[in-house]
């Protein structure tokens, strides 16, 4: 559910910040449960979970402004390749 969420804000424009050629999403751990339902311990889990397969990518944009929070994103050349079984490019 984690993934499907991030993907449909990822594919808006008018939410988040262009970074690195890449669309970030920022919402707070705590937040989830409003947007999907997901307990502040399930989103760090799922997050954690796609993070060391390399699907969902985290940073800090940019400390000073008010994305100094967590910032989220999907590589989708490597969910690409764990769904497909295609190589990433």
């Amino acid at each position: 559910m984690f993934l499907i969420r991030l993907n449909y804000w990822i594919s808006r424009t008018s939410v988040g910040v262009i970074h690195s050629e890449n669309h970030w999403i920022q919402i707070a751990n705590k937040d989830w449960f409003y947007y999907i339902g997901l307990e502040q311990s399930q989103t760090v889990s799922a997050v954690s979970r796609l993070k060391k397969l390399g699907v969902v990518l985290v940073k800090k944009i940019n400390e000073k402004s008010h994305f100094s929070e967590n910032c989220y994103t999907i590589d989708f050349n490597i969910l690409k390749t764990l769904v497909g079984g295609e190589k990433a490019t």
